[in-house]
């Protein structure tokens, strides 16, 4: 089974999918019923740090300043505790390269899936 931070593809029927095999990083893999995931071929290359930081557990190796300081907000939310709804409000909604590429898939309309890698 496959959780947060994976990198994962599958086919997918739903009524607003355009990619019927997506390929995805997992924020959430059942949060309220849905997968919530970013899809990779919507992100931009330069966003790839921040992706990283959404789900991990060690953030010693930070480089951007940034990215540094925002840990500090989240240090007491660290999986398992963080939501799927932190992660929207804290990052995507406020990034538009990232929000376009936030989307939530239904378990039942999922096939396939294939975990192409634990780690971004």
């Amino acid at each position: 089974m496959f959780g947060m931070g994976n990198i994962i593809t599958f086919s997918y029927i739903g009524k607003r999918s355009h990619d019927p095999k997506p390929k995805v990083y997992v924020l959430h893999p059942n949060w309220r019923g849905n997968v919530h995931a970013l899809a990779l071929k919507q992100i931009p290359n330069n966003y790839v740090e921040l992706i990283k930081f959404l789900t991990q557990k060690d953030f010693s190796d930070l480089k951007d300043k940034n990215l540094y300081k925002a840990y500090y907000r989240w240090k007491n939310l660290m999986p398992p505790k963080i939501s799927a709804l932190i992660i929207y409000n804290t990052f995507v909604s406020r990034i538009p390269a990232i929000r376009r590429a936030y989307r939530k898939y239904k378990p039942s309309g999922m096939s396939g899936v294939r975990i192409l890698s634990t780690n971004l």
